[in-house]
Parts: structure tokens; sequence; C-alpha cells
């Protein structure tokens, strides 16, 4: 370095930032170059990029499983489609970060795109001459120094300048790090305080572009790692401080180092820095708790807290304990254990949720949502930690000083009764059961060890370490009770849990399960469940009918059986299958109800953005069609059964009620995990399902009871035959009941205990409608009743496959149907002979009674801009006060006098319509009689009020743009003609226009003075013939002489479609089946047709279709050449017009729509920002926007907005043009009526 030179430019530095820059810019371009730019695009050209300098701040990005060495690994989206990770189990997300791709520390080689293949050692040394080298890093070293060691001097020029030079290659990058890391730490410490917005922002942009240089990566790791105790603790005090704007300094720039600390707690770093002494994670992650603890413990303010996320970003310390876990590192992992007890102790007393009164009171504050996100967290951490063995015991320990402390844990109390409390956060209870699990097959034996050490009995731990988790089951189970009742503040926390899939309630539900499969005693454990839930609440039989309501609402048997059906049949959690977990979720939701993938990732956000659960879901569900759109449906619902831990309650509900007693499945198999095995039987559980039974009502309480009976007949097949039987001879109280009935319902004999005379037969049998096909699944109709299958059951079981089958027919038709739907919609029934009924009064449609079809007119340019674009010019409105209307059907027709209103709704379909297009059975050689004079008067009416004008050019206009418009569809939709518009639209608009026009004679010169299109003033001139069948051709030849190539071409197309439809001039032999309308629309046929001579050159002639705008095959790929669409800005929506190609801001869609269209229908793609990749269109008739059905599909034929689900989205060719069809025909306006 060059020391003189440093001390000059720190002097210019520190004076005057603008005269140091110039001055070091200088020093580098003079006297070989004119200017700092061209110099500094000249030298880039001698250096190498091998890793990719790509930063950016809230926009795409992409991260590729199967390539990562970090879980926060990501590559910019040039890098991913070059890399070609698409074809990888890879997602797409909107986030901050730096490019990854060839950086060795986060990112697989053979993920490098071609472009970034790794950097070498010494890149500073490797690219740079002596010379050059010196220079810059004194260069840097002056301007780093200067600025971060003064309080006063402008931070934002300089670091703009400094990060120039982070993209020139891999040598500038080293050097800045060099600069950077040498600059004294208390300098460092001072910039982060005192940093404005802009200037953390800077800073935090140096630090993220610099991270991928391994040398910076390792120094600037210490410098964070020796400070992010004090840096944590300090923000920690905004939410506990009064009047704190953390968008100001300190905390803003305290923000933003927590925001990007995580590059250095990567795996690299933590090796390293752990190996020199600067991190300590025993003390770094007990310490974060600690503050975080401490704030809670306070008076807080809950909007900054929340804001802060500082519970989220513990996740930061899950490589730290995935790296210890991974080299066998136990005594780190323990101290990490003993340093935590106190604070998750801590955590377990503090955050409580009493069960409030109902209603609750207005002043009651819950920690439900703290309590859900700190368990989230610790859940992941500990996951970690748990994959080797740690020491068990002082966490038994403190386990059971917590609970034998604890005055308010009552063995048999409801979840129910206000005022107790509920434990939603219980961090110390999930480690302790999380660490036993890590014994495996030593786990009773441990168990027996830890309690007999503490004079305690093993089923005594078990019940006070189970007891919160089983209330919250109990109260998350029956959350729509409780929600009902609650504060809408506090509910959200309940909601949010309820409808995000948190992983840590599995593993509380498996420590449920170990305790059950562990107690000697179930009968005390089941009645633990029995008493959380509700059962025992009512004592005598006399309820008030508040208490009846209440247990109505809540179902405590349907609730406390299904839970235990899970207890003793799920297997997934056990078996610690991630993916046949999220299976079953998914499976859940779709028994439930047939689901758009859309539907899917809302009500289970995130799941498809796991690659893999994507791939699963299609094997084992197929894509349908109904009536509401695109489904998914289970291939094969049978073998599912729904007794997981994890079912949303009204995921419950709609599966019994829509599937019965189908969706239950009970494995052959007890075994469990470990060789732990549950009881077959319980009094208890009998009990309850006699008394359910005993009380038949046909609900979800009798559905699951009588399916956990049949449960119990598999699981004790041995002893359904005892001779032994028990008579109970009858109860006034229902709940003694249960207690009675557990003392007699012995393992030996319950099939043969008697209620009231009647034993479990007979009380199957009072469900007429069930109960023989449950004894049949029992097994037990031939043993215990002694009776072959009876005719009604074997009338049901023929009804239920009967019914299955129908249903799978009738949904592939309605599939098979729909399918056809977009491509024959439009086509004419043939009816035969049959009359058409009106669908309004029901009477005959026929010439005396007129009738017509329900349409919609909407102004559109479609057919004009179309045409523009064919010829090769741009769109330009160029008279304002010019608007062409568009016309779309129904293809229902109905009585016209049956109309009701001016805007009306289809009696078939109820869309919005505004006119009935009558059909005219006049012929042109005849005298329309009055009615049909009466329906094309009316027509006329209605137009001039709509248009305010006392002409019939606008109706003359829209015929013609239609017969354009159709000659245009046609080029690229041979089916075109065949569509009903088409044959109801041309020969009926053209009959009202001749008939009218007919009698109205003094509008038709008024009329000629606007017309300037040709065959505009062809239709004019065709009107007013006198002999219009025999003149027509005649006039086609005298105005196709005007026209020469293309147009001479098109004109004659058109001119015969009107001739074909219009003037009912067949060009087709009628006895003809197949219409081909490419051949009877050539060149060549139209000469024969209008006796005009067409060259053989001519007759090859063929006329270019309309394209949409370019658009890449992927999405993704959009930015790229030549499209080069920006798609990167998540802030501002930019949007292109899917006719004309313009690109504007979405802040100017009205300004752009008044513009170009007049405020008529147009069609916008959206490129950027919210709900990019999905397709919008502007409904002149409602004046707003909407979305309608785009073209860019993920692997299931779905949009994903936004990249909500990660997919890479390719462009889909049949949907574009459906899409651009749909808006041309105005068949996008679906709207319903009411």
């Amino acid at each position: 370095m060059n020391s003189n030179l440093y001390a000059k430019l720190f002097q210019l530095f520190s004076n005057d930032t603008r005269q140091g820059i110039e001055e070091a810019e200088k020093i580098l371009y003079e006297p070989a170059y004119p200017d700092f730019m061209s110099y500094l695009k000249a030298f880039s050209l001698t250096q190498n990029s091998s890793m990719c300098p790509a930063s950016w701040t809230d926009t795409i990005c992409a991260k590729c499983f199967d390539c990562q060495l970090a879980s926060n690994a990501c590559v910019c989206l040039p890098c991913f489609i070059a890399g070609h990770h698409e074809e990888h189990h890879s997602i797409l997300q909107i986030s901050s970060g730096t490019c990854d791709c060839g950086n060795p520390l986060f990112l697989k080689p053979e993920g490098n795109c071609p472009h970034h293949q790794g950097c070498v050692e010494h890149p500073d040394t490797e690219y740079l001459k002596q010379e050059e080298r010196s220079i810059y890093l004194t260069i840097f070293k002056a301007a780093m120094d200067a600025s971060f060691k003064s309080s006063t001097i402008d931070l934002a020029p300089i670091l703009k300048w400094l990060i120039r030079f982070i993209e020139v290659g891999d040598s500038l990058r080293r050097l800045l790090s060099i600069a950077f890391c040498d600059v004294d730490q208390e300098s460092i410490v001072l910039t982060i305080r005192r940093g404005n917005e802009e200037e953390a922002e800077l800073y935090s942009q140096l630090v993220t572009r610099l991270i991928s240089d391994t040398y910076f990566l390792n120094h600037y790791g210490v410098f964070v790692h020796s400070h992010f105790a004090e840096f944590f603790k300090d923000l920690c005090k905004a939410p506990t401080s009064d009047d704190v704007d953390i968008d100001s300094p300190p905390y803003y720039g305290l923000r933003q180092f927590l925001i990007n600390s995580f590059h250095v707690f990567a795996k690299h770093p933590v090796e390293y820095n752990m190996k020199n002494g600067s991190y300590d994670p025993e003390i770094t992650i007990s310490d974060y708790f600690q503050n975080i603890l401490n704030i809670l413990k306070g008076n807080y303010n809950d909007d900054i807290f929340m804001k802060l996320t500082l519970i989220e970003h513990s996740w930061i310390f899950l490589e730290t304990v995935d790296l210890l876990s991974n080299s066998g590192d136990t005594d780190r992992l323990n101290g990490i254990v003993l340093k935590m007890i106190p604070v998750l102790s801590e955590f377990e007393k503090l955050l409580l949720y009493t069960i409030p009164a109902i209603p609750e009171d207005d002043d009651y504050q819950s920690f439900q949502f703290t309590s859900f996100a700190l368990m989230s967290n610790l859940f992941s951490l500990f996951k970690k930690m748990v994959s080797v063995k740690l020491d068990i015991h002082p966490v038994f320990k403190a386990l059971l000083e917590l609970n034998l402390n604890d005055p308010e844990l009552k063995e048999n109390q409801s979840v129910f009764k206000p005022g107790k409390p509920i434990k939603t956060c219980m961090p110390l209870t999930l480690l302790f059961w999380m660490i036993l699990e890590s014994y495996k097959d030593e786990i009773p034996t441990v168990l027996e060890d830890l309690c007999k050490e503490n004079n305690i009995s093993l089923d005594d731990f078990i019940i006070l370490a189970s007891t919160y988790p089983i209330r919250l089951f109990a109260f998350l189970r029956n959350f729509h009770y409780f929600v009902k009742y609650m504060s809408p503040q506090n509910s959200r926390g309940i909601m949010i849990f309820m409808i995000f899939p948190f992983k840590f309630p599995n593993q509380i539900f498996l420590a449920v399960q170990y305790s059950f499969a562990l107690i000697h005693d179930t009968e005390r454990f089941l009645r633990l469940v029995a008493s959380s839930f509700g059962i025992l609440d009512y004592e005598t039989k006399e309820q008030n009918e508040q208490q009846q309501q209440q247990q109505n609402e809540m179902q405590p048997t349907a609730a406390f059986l299904q839970f235990v059906g899970s207890l003793w049949l799920d297997r997934i959690l056990a078996s610690n299958d991630t993916l046949a977990l999220q299976r079953n979720i998914i499976i859940s939701s779709l028994l439930a109800d047939n689901r758009t993938a859309e539907t899917l990732e809302s009500s289970i956000p995130g799941f498809l953005k796991e690659p893999k659960v994507a791939d699963e879901l299609l094997s084992i569900a197929e894509r349908i069609t109904t009536s509401r759109g695109s489904m998914f449906k289970l291939k094969n619902d049978e073998g599912f059964h729904f007794f997981m831990p994890w079912i949303r309650p009204d995921y419950l509900s709609q599966a019994i009620s829509k599937h019965e007693r189908k969706v239950f499945y009970f494995p052959s198999s007890n075994e469990f995990l470990y060789g732990l095995k549950f009881p077959t039987f319980s009094k208890i559980i009998m009990s309850v399902i006699l008394s359910t039974l005993s009380d038949f009502r046909d609900t979800s309480s009798t559905c699951i009871a009588e399916a956990m009976l049949i449960l119990f007949c598999q699981l004790n097949k041995n002893n359904l035959n005892s001779e032994k039987i028990c008579d109970i001879p009858s109860f006034d109280d229902e709940l003694i009941l249960i207690s009675a009935l557990s003392e007699v319902a012995n393992h030996e004999n319950f099939m043969n205990i008697k209620l009231h005379g009647k034993t479990i037969i007979d009380l199957v049998l009072n469900d007429t409608k069930n109960g023989e096909l449950v004894l049949q699944k029992c097994e037990i109709v031939q043993n215990s009743v002694g009776k072959p299958k009876s005719n009604s059951l074997k009338k049901q079981i023929a009804s239920e496959t009967k019914k299955k089958i129908m249903e799978e027919f009738l949904m592939k038709q309605q599939s098979f149907g729909n399918q056809l739907g977009d491509s024959n919609s439009g086509q004419i029934e043939e009816s035969g002979n049959l009359e058409q009924i009106c669908p309004v009064c029901g009477e005959v449609m026929n010439d005396e009674a007129l009738y017509g079809y329900p349409a919609m007119i909407c102004p559109s340019f479609a057919s004009q801009i179309a045409q523009t674009k064919i010829d090769g010019n741009s769109w330009e409105l160029k008279d304002e006060n010019k608007i062409i209307q568009g016309l779309t059907i129904c293809n229902h027709p109905m009585h016209i006098n049956c109309r009701q209103g001016n805007v009306f709704g289809c009696p078939m379909c109820n869309l919005i319509r505004t006119i009935i297009i009558p059909v005219i059975p006049t012929k042109f050689n005849e005298e329309p009689n009055k009615a049909v004079n009466q329906a094309i008067e009316r027509f006329f009416d209605e137009q001039v009020l709509v248009k305010e004008t006392k002409t019939a050019s606008n109706i003359i206009s829209m015929l013609s743009s239609y017969i354009q418009l159709t000659e245009i569809r046609l080029r690229t939709r041979p089916d075109v003609l065949d569509h009903i518009a088409v044959k109801v639209i041309i020969p009926n608009v053209f009959k009202t226009l001749y008939f009218f026009l007919k009698q109205h004679t003094n509008l038709i010169a008024e009329n000629m003075s606007e017309a300037d299109e040709s065959f505009i003033l062809f239709l004019y001139e065709l009107i007013q013939s006198n002999d219009i069948l025999n003149e027509s051709k005649e006039i086609v030849r005298r105005f196709a002489e005007k026209e020469t190539g293309t147009r001479h071409f098109e004109f004659l197309r058109r001119a015969a479609i009107l001739l074909h439809f219009g003037l009912d001039q067949s060009l087709v032999d009628n006895n003809t089946k197949f219409i081909d309308w490419d051949d009877i629309l050539s060149y060549k046929s139209l000469g024969n047709i209008f006796e005009i001579e067409i060259s053989e050159n001519d007759a090859k002639m063929e006329l270019k279709p309309f394209q949409a705008p370019p658009l890449a095959d992927k999405f993704i790929c959009n930015f790229q050449p030549p499209y080069e669409y920006n798609i990167f800005d998540t802030k501002n929506s930019y949007w292109l017009d899917m006719m004309t190609g313009n690109v504007f801001h979405a802040d100017n869609i009205f300004s752009y729509i008044q513009k170009y269209y007049n405020i008529a229908s147009s069609m916008f793609l959206i490129l950027s920002g919210q709900d990019c990749s999905t397709v919008v269109v502007f409904c002149p008739f409602l004046r707003k926007l909407f979305r309608v059905k785009g073209f860019y599909v993920d692997q299931f034929g779905d949009e994903d907005p936004q990249y909500a689900k990660g997919a890479v989205t390719r462009l889909s060719q049949d949907r574009l043009e459906d899409a651009i069809d749909n808006y041309m025909t105005l068949d996008y306006i679906n709207i319903p009526f009411n």
C-alpha cells in the first residue's frame, strides 16, 4: 500500500467526500482514458467473476434443494436458469440475499452455472498486477477508514461508490474485503449504530455483496460473533422503552445487522469462529432466549415486539446445532441444554393461557401467538439437537420440579372450566420427550430409572408430564367453540395456529402416545384424557338449557374418541416420515372436499413449496374438471383413515359427513415403536361407546363411536364369545353410567354387557341405517347374532357400491363434458323436430311468439387492433370519440317479451345481459309482420338509449367489426364458423339492420357520410339494394376491385362469410357432413364463388394470423432477450397489453385504457409486483378490472401468482389462445346477474 497516497486520499475523503471520489477516479483512469467509466468498462474486461456478484432486496430468486450445501443458499434468476435448476427439486421465492452460484461454501460444484465455476484462492494476486493491487487497496482503505471512523461524514455517497467496484470481478471484491476487515471494530460499531435508514441499507448492501468472498466471510464473521450478544441485547430494549422509533438510529442499523447476520451463522463461519473462540454457542443461544424472556416478563409494546420478529430470527442457530450434532459434540450440546433449562422453565410458567369466562372479558390478554411462535422455533432447534443422545437427567429433574410445584396442575380437570390454565407454550416438556425419544429401545428402562432416582412412581410422573399436553389437544380440538367466545385480538393466535401446519404439536402428540404406551395404569391415563375433553363435566341427567347447548357445541364424545383413536392408530409421527405426514395432511383436505391447488395452498400454506410433496400429490390424486374449474380428487380414498393428530375439526366434520364411515381404516398391527405396545382394551373407552350408542342420534359422535367399536373388535377378536354375562339393570343419571360400566366392562366379556337389558349388538342395531353394516365389520354378526346377513344389510352394501360407481361415472362424465366445453360450448345443438321451450314462461317459441338470444353489448376495439397488428402497424386511437361495440351471447333462447328489465340475467345461466338479439323469421323478399317490426324497433331503441345517437351507424360498425373479427379468429381456430354465436349474430343483426333501414331510408344518407371503411361501405350498399339476393355477388365484385393484395383476399373472405350466414346463400352443399372452411374460403375457391379471376401465384397467398406479444416459454425467462420485460420489481407492478404489446406502470392503468381504448374492453398480463403472471381484463360495463384464467401454469395446470407455491410456470399455448379468443369475443364477461 502507498502510505503517501493513502494519507492524501484519507484527508480528501474526510473533508469532502465528492472531491475524494473524483481524485481517486482520476488516479485510476488518467492519462490513458478520457473518463472513469471508460476506464472501468475496459478494466472489467480483463477481470474474472467466478462467483456471481448479484444481490437483491425483496425480489424473485430461487432455492435448489438438490444443489444447496446450506439451508439459506439461494441463486439469482439468471444463474437458476443457466444452471438448469428448474429440472431439480427447486422453488422460486421472493426474498433478499446474494447469489451463491460459484460459492463452494453454499452450493455444490454441479449446481454452478457455466459463468461461475468457483473462485481461486487469491484472486487479487492472480488477476491484478502488483501496482494495480497496491493502488486499489490504498484507495479502498482510505475511503473506508475515512467514512467509518468519522461520526459526521455522509456515508451514502462513499458506500454507493464502493459497491460499484464489486461487480468488476473477484479481485476487487477481495481487496474491498481486505480493506473493510482492516477497519478497527469500534469504527464499524459506530457505523452500525449511527446510520440512518439510507446509510444502514447501503452498509447492509455492501456487506451482503462482499459476503461471498471467503476472506470477508471469515474475518467479518469474527466481528459479528464478537458483538452479536451486545447488539441483540440493545435491540431488545426497544419493545420495553417509551417513545421508541425503531426506524431511526440506533435501532434501524441494529435491525439490519440482525437481519444480515445469518450469513455468518452458516456452517463454515461457525466452524471458523468456534475454533478461534469468538463464538461460544452455549452462551450466545441461551442469552438470546433470555433476552426474549426479559421482554415478555416486563411491560412491552406488542406491536414493536412483533415487528422486530426477534423470536423468528432464532432460526440462525439451526446451522450451529446441526454442526454440533453431526460432529458428535455432545459436550457443547449438553452445555446449551443446561444453560437453557432455567429459561425454558420460565417460559412454561409465564406463557400460560387461562380458560376465560364465556364470553371472554374485554381486558383479558392471551400469549397464544407468542407461545406458538416460540414453540415452533424452539422445536426446530431441538430437532437438530436430539439427533444425538443427550443427558436427560437435568431436564427430567427440572420438569419434575416444575410440575410438582404447579398448584394448578390437577389430574382430572376439564378444559372447559373457566379459570383453569392451559399451556400453549411447553418448551421444557417438549425438550424432555424429544431427548427421551433419542434413547429408542432403552426408553422404558431409562424412564423407570429416572423415576426411581427421584422417588416418584412412573405412573405419577407420566400423569404429571402429560396433563398439560393432553389439555392442549382438548383445547385445540374444540377451537371453534372457544374462538366463538374470544375477543378478536385473542382469537388471532389460535386461528393462525389452526390454519398454519406447525410441526411442534405433532411432537407433543407423539409424547402423549409414549405416555399411553408406557403407563401401567391405562384406565387412569384414559380417565385423564376423558376429563380433559369434558366427558365428565355433567354430573346429573337434569342439565339446564345452557349446559345442553354447550355440550352440543362441544361434541365432547366425538372429540374424545377421535383423539383416542389417533393415539391407537397413528404411526406416521413415530415413523418420522415427513413426506407421509404432509401427504396425509393433503389427503385430509381432499377428503373433506375436492380442492383446487389454490385452495390447498391457502389452507395448508407452503406445502407445495416442497417439490417432493408436489410430486407426491400427483401420485395420490387425479385431476378432474367440474363446473367450479380444475380440481384434485383422490385416486383411492378407501385406505385412508382420519385418526390423525392434526386434522382440523372442520375437515373432520366435512369428511365424516361426506364419506360417512368409509373414512375409517384400522391397521391389524398393534406395534407402536421401539417395542412399545398399546393396551387393546379399556373399560373407560367401552363405557363411552356404550353411553353414546344407548342415546342413539345420527351424529358424528355416533359415527365415531361405531368406528371405535369396530376397532375394539379387531383388537380383541379372541374375546368376542365369552359366556359370562354382565347385566346392568338401569341408571338414573347418564354420567353414572360411565363409572358403573367401567366397573363391570371386563376385558373378557365386554361383548356381553347388557344395558337396560340390551346387549351391545342390540344398541348398535338402533342405528337402522348402518347398524348391520357395523356389526359385519366387527365380524360379530355370525358369532353373536347367529344369523347370516339380512336382506337389508345386503341391500345397503349393494346400494353403497352402486352409489360409489355412479358418483365416479358422473364425475368423469362431467369432466369429459367440461373438457369439451371450451371448444364446443358455442355449437348449435341439433334438435330435430323438437319444439324449443322458453325457459321463463315454459311456452313454445315460434314465429308467432318471437324469441331471441340474450346478449351483452360492450365497447371493444379487438378487431381494429388485431387488424392493425396484422398489418404491421402500431395501434393508436385516432378518433377519441369513436366507439366500436362488441357482442357476446348466450345459447339459451327466450321469448323477447319475457325479458325483465334493461339489465337482466339469462334465465338459464344467470349471466348479466343487456339486450336480446331477435331471431328474424322474415325472408328478404317478404314484408315483416307487426311483431317482427316491433322487435326490430325495440332493438334499435335500446341502442339509441345506450349510445345517445340518432343513427344506425354504430350497429353497422358493430356488425362489420364482428365479421372482421370472426374472419381473423378463423385463421387460428378452424371451428369458429361452427359456433352458435356466428349463426345467431350475423344473420339476425344483418336482417334487423336491413328491415330497419328499409323503413327509415332517411338514416342511410346520414350514415354514409360517417362511414370510412370499405367493408362498412359495402354493408351500406348491400342494404340499399332492392334485389339483395340477386345483386349481392355483383356488389361484392364491385367493392373487391378497389382492393389489392391481402386486402383483396380479406375482403372476399369476409364478404363470403356475410353472404353464407347473413343472406343464407350457402357456400357448401347441404348434404356435406364435414365443412372444410379453410378450403371453402381459400383464395382460389373465393374466386370461383364470386367469378373473379385469381392467378395461380395469388392462389397460394396465405393470411397472417393475429399473434399476441412475444412471451417466454417460462415466465421467469421473460427478463431475457428478446422479451426483456421487467419481472424483478416486486414493489412496482408493470403490465403488458396483450393486444398492443405496450408495457406500462399499473398506477397509470385507467389513463392508459382511456388513451388507447377509450375505456373499452382490454386485457393485460401482470409482469411484476403483486399477482405477477396473472391475467386481468377491464370490463367497460362494470368499469372494473378482474382476473381471468391465465396461461402461465405449473405442472398441475394451475397458476402461481407472485410465486406463492414457488413453481416454475410455463406458457400454455392452448390457454393463451383461449384467453385471447375469450377476450376478442367478450366471452370473458361471465358475470352472474345477482
